[in-house]
C-alpha cells in the first residue's frame, strides 16, 4: 500500500506509518491532483495539517482519506481543539475520521474520551492527547486499511473554532504551555 501522509515531518504517526507500510509519502504543502504523490498514494492519512483538502483530492481516495483530530468530534472541530475543549468545557479525547469536504465533519471510525484532573499543564495534556491518538490509529490502522473499521456518522452539535479565536483566550494562558488546565478553565487566574 503506497501511503500519503499530510502534516508534519516529526508526526508519531507518520513514523508509525514508515514502520508498519513499504512505501509512505509526507507533505505540508497544500495537495492538488495533479501532483504526483497524489496521483500514486492508495490512501490519505492527515495529522496537523494545516490545509483543507479539496474535493479533488478528496475524490481520489473514496473512503481512504483519514484525520486524526485532537478531540472527541463533533466537540471542537477546527483548530486549537485542546484549548477550547478546557475553556469552553466541552467533552475531551481524540477521534479518527473519514475526511470529507467539510472541517472536521466526516464520519466518525473511532474515538476515545479523555479526562484530566486539572493539575496537568497545557504541555503535558498535549502529550496525553497525542499519545492516545497515536495508540488509537495503532489498533485501527489495519482495520482502516483494510476498509474493515465501520464509521458513523457525527451526532448533530457540536462546536467549531477557527485560528483567528485564538486571540480571545491567548491572555489566559499566563505561564504559556505551563499553563494548567485548571487555571486555563477559570480564565489565565490562579486559583
Amino acid at each position: 500500500m503506497r501511503v500519503l501522509f499530510a502534516g508534519p515531518a516529526d508526526s508519531p504517526v507518520l513514523a508509525h506509518l514508515r514502520k508498519v507500510e513499504a512505501a509512505v509519502s509526507q507533505t505540508q504543502r497544500r495537495l492538488h491532483v495533479g501532483d504526483p504523490r497524489v496521483r500514486r498514494a492508495d490512501f490519505l492519512v492527515s495529522h496537523l495539517y494545516k490545509h483543507r483538502v479539496g474535493p479533488g483530492v478528496l475524490g481520489r481516495f473514496p473512503g481512504r482519506a483519514v484525520n486524526l483530530h485532537h478531540a472527541l468530534l463533533p466537540w471542537n472541530r477546527g483548530l486549537d481543539s485542546i484549548l477550547w475543549s478546557v475553556v469552553d468545557g466541552t467533552p475531551k479525547g481524540v477521534t479518527i475520521h473519514h475526511m470529507d469536504t467539510g472541517i472536521d465533519t466526516g464520519d466518525i471510525i473511532a474515538q476515545r474520551e479523555l479526562r484530566f484532573a486539572g493539575t496537568e499543564t497545557l504541555k503535558q495534556a498535549w502529550a496525553r492527547f497525542e499519545a492516545d491518538l497515536l495508540e488509537l490509529f495503532r489498533e485501527c490502522w489495519p482495520a482502516i486499511r483494510e476498509g474493515n473499521c465501520p464509521a458513523t456518522p457525527q451526532p448533530p452539535g457540536g462546536s467549531r473554532h477557527f485560528g483567528h479565536e485564538r486571540s480571545r483566550i491567548v491572555g489566559r494562558l499566563v505561564n504559556g504551555r505551563d499553563t494548567t488546565l485548571a487555571d486555563l478553565a477559570a480564565g489565565g487566574r490562579p486559583q
